[in-house]
């Protein structure tokens, strides 16, 4: 409503005031000004990526692109921010602007755009709570703008970046020395190759080993090529084959990102060729054919190891009406599409200055790929908009690796984008330059529990692959990468929900990284900005980062301070050991040696999972496992795909008229559920719902149940059909062991190893086995059910003599009081671990 007098503004959700203006709007020549008041307990949100930073009460935030992309700075704002006051703005311009939270003028809301008009989209919710609020405001937003992308499955694993036709190379000597320890230990030399040329004017001279994508030469328009070699251990395909041989997982790989590199050698430093009207001559284009054919036979080649291709955009998506522009440099990307590319990276030589330029551009990408191929493709940009989370996610931009900051403000501009409405985000491994081992295995650890991971080679101070500082460094984060495999169902499932689409979990709307809020809307600490440093990965997983140096020894290991562990009723279970912790209280002093995150598990969780692998290519989704935290009755929804499939569809909604969304194709749905019940706890696969090309109906199902004792008895069944367990002698059997129809197989396991996915060799990547071997891990109880077809019945296991409640600490926090007495109830856990060797 408006005031007459005024002209004021207020909005109302009932008999509650969600927004009021302080002043009547001001609109000037080039500047709208909105200013309104702020309510008490107000938190604000949203901005874009506003880098460092996830909640701005108090703060000021730039709405506008600086292409400077440290803490403080924003590389993709959106005009578009809320309010846990129960309103949202979208600001309906291209322009610049600033909001300030009450920076400037306590009590209000200055919202400023450098706009002669004005014009702004409002959402109202009658929520009271942060996580409906944001959940409502989000999916109005989303109405307006359309639905964030759901990334093709192979995006969440890690992607490897770097031209591969444009250097020298030689084993002798090169202005930049790279060097690859893999399993080797990180005292030893290691392999050394050496890289000259790294820049756009770089030009190849007779003589000279020259990098390739094939390890072969170019075919046609020769007339520049130079009398050199193009060997196979300098192509790009090698670089694939490492990642095998480490057994690294990897999920696509950009062979040309790096100004001057094409995906081919052919027409290489020729010019000229453009027709009168701008067209090109058929020379011209039989190179530009001829690249795409050697990009084609990458792909093809990358494909085989279950590895997609992409292509970073340095220029024109198609061959431009410059004469001078080098044909080996030329585009055609409906082309490359075609010949195999799904993930294209637009840097901001393609994109410019963002804002419109960008949307229009990622839009335009996004359509060829769609049509061309048919898949959903993977968009990695930045210098985006609102709107641009329907086309790409967002990557934070080139920073220096090597560096606690580096990690520390990564964490606050996760939890900010994802709040502000893409939740689809990602960064260079420890930075596109410098680097170091223990910053990069830090990050390889909480960058596991993310969406998009970018291995950015060819800048740093070394070569940017997980398997470059050798042992331990490389089986540790060898050893997150699988688990994030591991992880696939839970993640992917995560990213249905923050697409926007619900499966039965009642989060559609919410971000993957969700902010500690989200999931304890009554606890008054979890809104603090003290919270800046840890997150929920879903509605179950806890990531508390390690982001400086606490106690830090020789051998890299240290403590963690101040993890919030909210919810006095919550009980949290250490991921990888096992041990409880009752919530309500911050943790100070929590071990945090170098081969482990700190990562929790809320009690009563249930998190489905493949088995470890390298890339999508290599998951048996016949074979799947559903690990259980029981505790009351609990239940989660997971859902299934093909991992790619997309159908572009429009509709219609009764507010905001039509809305241009993608609709992913048939999904499968399933249930499971958790009920304990004095001693007994009943687990189920509930029958599974809908299908797609390809579904496996038939499913291999392994339960992973976490316990303080041995039960003293375990009952399965298929449907109505009881199962004859079967106990296992040792946990090798259980592991070879293929159920009969008609039976099942359990093993209990008292002292369960850590999976380390370390070298078979006993003579290697022995300092990481050292350091997991003696860890102490809770009990676990295996179970496998014979074969049934999923969607006719559901499969059920019953524990009797359950229970998981042996390791909870005695002094149970008392739930009256308040958030800032939460600081004296610091729990110290001390070492489980032997002090290891220096590294």
């Amino acid at each position: 409503m408006f005031d007459k007098e005024t002209a004021k503004m207020s909005i109302k959700k009932g008999d509650k005031t969600v927004m009021e203006e302080t002043d009547s709007l001001s609109i000037k020549s080039g500047s709208t000004v909105q200013t309104l008041k702020k309510q008490d307990n107000e938190n604000f949100y949203g901005g874009g990526m506003q880098n460092g930073r996830f909640v701005h009460t108090g703060e000021s935030i730039n709405i506008a692109i600086d292409n400077n992309w440290v803490d403080g700075c924003s590389s993709s704002p959106s005009p578009f921010y809320y309010t846990t006051g129960g309103y949202g703005v979208l600001r309906n311009t291209f322009q610049t602007g600033v909001y300030d939270f009450g920076k400037t003028r306590e009590g209000t809301v200055t919202a400023t755009h450098s706009d002669g008009e004005f014009d702004a989209y409002y959402f109202v919710t009658d929520a009271t709570d942060g996580r409906g609020v944001t959940q409502n405001i989000l999916q109005e937003y989303y109405k307006v703008t359309g639905n964030p992308a759901l990334a093709p499955e192979y995006s969440f694993y890690e992607g490897h970046l770097n031209a591969y036709n444009r250097d020298q190379w030689s084993d002798t000597g090169g202005t930049k020395a790279w060097t690859i320890k893999g399993i080797d230990p990180a005292e030893s030399a290691g392999t050394t190759t050496y890289e000259t040329g790294m820049r756009d004017s770089f030009v190849m001279l007779d003589g000279m080993q020259v990098e390739s994508l094939n390890g072969t030469k170019p075919t046609v328009a020769l007339d520049n090529y130079p009398d050199v070699t193009t060997p196979y251990k300098y192509s790009a395909q090698a670089v694939i084959n490492q990642y095998e041989e480490f057994d690294m997982p990897l999920g696509f790989f950009l062979p040309n990102d790096g100004y001057g590199a094409g995906y081919g050698q052919n027409g290489y430093n020729m010019t000229g060729g453009v027709n009168p009207d701008g067209t090109s001559s058929d020379a011209r284009i039989a190179a530009v054919d001829a690249n795409v054919e050697n990009l084609r036979v990458f792909a093809e080649y990358a494909k085989t190891k279950g590895v997609e291709t992409g292509l970073w955009t340095q220029s024109a998506l198609m061959p431009d009406s410059n004469a001078g522009t080098y044909w080996h440099r030329l585009r055609d990307f409906e082309k490359e599409v075609g010949a195999g590319v799904t993930t294209l990276k637009t840097d901001v030589a393609w994109v410019g200055p963002g804002y419109s330029m960008q949307l229009d551009g990622v839009k335009t990408a996004y359509d060829i790929t769609t049509r061309v191929s048919g898949v959903r493709p993977n968009i990695i940009s930045l210098n985006g908009w609102a709107g641009s989370h329907r086309y790409n996610g967002i990557w934070t931009g080139d920073q220096y690796g090597g560096r606690w900051e580096y990690i520390r403000f990564h964490i606050p501009t996760y939890i900010g984008v994802s709040l502000a409405g893409n939740p689809n985000v990602g960064s260079d491994m420890d930075g596109i330059f410098g680097g170091s081992a223990l910053i990069s295995t830090r990050d390889y650890q909480w960058k596991s529990f993310t969406q998009s991971m970018l291995n950015m080679d060819g800048w740093g101070s070394y070569a940017k692959m997980p398997y470059t500082f050798g042992d331990p460094y490389t089986g540790i984060n060898r050893m997150y990468l699988k688990i994030k495999s591991q992880l696939m169902p839970y993640l992917y499932t995560t990213a249905y929900s923050a697409s926007n689409i619900e499966v039965g979990n009642q989060d559609a709307g919410l971000p993957m990284i969700r902010a500690m809020h989200l999931e304890f809307p009554d606890d008054a600490y979890a809104y603090s900005k003290n919270m800046q440093y840890q997150y929920m990965y879903g509605k179950n997983i806890l990531v508390a980062p390690i982001y400086q140096e606490t106690a830090i020894k020789n051998n890299g290991d240290d403590v963690r301070d101040n993890i919030y562990l909210p919810g006095d009723d919550t009980v949290w279970v250490d991921f990888f050991t096992g041990k409880q912790y009752q919530g309500g209280r911050i943790l100070n002093n929590y071990d945090a040696p170098l081969w482990k995150l700190p990562v929790f598990v809320k009690n009563g969780a249930i998190i489905p999972q493949y088995e470890a692998n390298n890339n999508p290519s290599e998951i048996n989704k016949a074979n799947r496992i559903v690990e259980f935290w029981p505790e009351g009755e609990t239940e989660y929804t997971a859902v299934e795909d093909d991992g790619k499939t997309v159908e572009n569809k429009t509709t219609n909604d009764a507010e905001y008229g039509v809305i241009e969304n993608v609709s992913y194709g048939d999904h499968v749905t399933t249930k499971y559920t958790s009920k304990v019940e004095g001693s007994k706890a009943t687990l189920t696969a509930e029958k599974s719902t809908g299908t797609y090309e390809g579904y496996q109906k038939d499913k291999n199902t392994t339960f992973i149940v976490h316990v303080s004792k041995k039960p003293e008895s375990i009952q399965a069944s298929n449907g109505t059909s009881a199962l004859a367990a079967e106990e296992a002698a040792t946990k090798a059997a259980f592991d070879e062991a293929v159920p009969e129809a008609g039976k099942a197989i359990w093993f209990y396991d008292a002292e369960p190893e850590i999976e380390n996915f370390a070298s078979k060799d006993p003579e290697k990547e022995t300092s990481f086995k050292n350091m997991v071997a003696n860890v102490k891990v809770a009990p676990k109880l295996y179970v496998k059910l014979a074969a049934a077809d999923a969607k006719e019945a559901a499969q059920t296991v019953v524990v009797n003599g359950f229970e998981n409640d042996g390791n909870l600490p005695e002094n149970k926090p008392n739930s009256s009081l308040t958030a800032p007495e939460l600081t004296d109830r610091s729990e110290e856990h001390t070492s489980e671990l032997q002090s290891q060797p220096h590294i």
